[in-house]
C-alpha cells in the first residue's frame, strides 16, 4: 500500500504496517487482509473494525481513521499507532495470568 514504512505483524487474517498518512495526519498504521481469506474472515473482519470504531474513543484502543479495498479487492483499515501506555498495560496484565 502507498505510505508503508515497515512491516509490524500479522494476525490471524491481516497483516499490519506501519506508514506514513497523506497531508497532516500523523503517523499510523494499516491493517490489511491477506490474499485468499475466506468469506467468514471477511465477516470477522469487518466486524472487529466495527468494534473498534464504535470504541476508538477508549483510552485503551487506537482510533480507527478510515476503511477501504485495495485494488485487488482486499480489505484494510487506517488506524492510530498504539500509545506506549497501552503496550505496558497490556503485558503487566499478561505477565499475571
Amino acid at each position: 500500500m502507498p505510505g508503508t514504512l515497515s512491516y509490524l505483524g500479522s494476525g490471524g487474517f491481516a497483516d499490519v504496517c506501519l506508514c506514513d498518512q497523506q497531508g497532516s495526519a500523523p503517523r499510523g498504521c494499516h491493517q490489511v487482509l491477506r490474499r485468499g481469506v475466506t468469506e467468514q474472515q471477511k465477516l470477522a473482519f469487518r466486524a472487529e473494525a466495527n468494534l473498534m470504531a464504535r470504541m476508538s474513543s477508549h483510552p485503551s484502543v487506537v482510533s480507527v481513521h478510515g476503511a477501504g479495498e485495495t485494488e485487488d479487492g482486499r480489505m484494510y483499515l487506517i488506524m492510530s499507532t498504539a500509545r506506549r501506555r497501552i503496550w505496558a498495560s497490556f503485558c503487566a496484565c499478561a505477565r499475571c495470568r
